[in-house]
């Protein structure tokens, strides 16, 4: 049978001295070094105390903020849509007479509708502001 000092005779040649040491009574204090360690680890200071309080309540805060100016965006645009449906009763005879209604007829009601919301004042005034020749829309129509 072969010995290890037949398969590797380079390495039964190497000294078998250990060439590190650890330091008299190394192991008996290791206990309480790795205990004072972890002890001081734990310790956090007041300021990162504080610090860690005030991120979780900063964190709220910016999640309630967003969610209040979601819901109103949200609330904003369904109120804006009401004012396009506002005008039921065209809607509704649109709705009921859709195939009756030729060109005449429904500029005769959207022409009543918006007698109702703007005054002649208001249209005078934007012909007027914004240089429009009221005789060419009259020739228009």
């Amino acid at each position: 049978m072969e010995t290890s000092e037949d398969i590797y005779p380079k390495l039964s040649k190497i000294n078998k001295v250990q060439p590190f040491r650890t330091p008299d009574h190394y192991f008996d204090s290791l206990i309480s070094r790795v205990q004072d360690k972890i002890a001081t680890e734990k310790e956090i200071s007041f300021f990162e105390k504080v610090l860690s309080k005030l991120n979780l309540q900063i964190t709220l805060v910016i999640s309630i903020s967003i969610f209040i100016i979601i819901t109103y965006i949200g609330v904003k645009m369904i109120s804006s849509d009401k004012s396009i449906s506002q005008n039921t009763d065209l809607v509704s005879m649109i709705d009921n007479h859709i195939y009756s209604f030729d060109d005449y007829t429904l500029m005769n009601e959207m022409d009543d509708q918006m007698s109702n919301t703007l005054q002649n004042n208001d249209t005078i005034n934007f012909l007027v502001n914004d240089n429009i020749d009221e005789s060419l829309l009259s020739n228009e129509y």
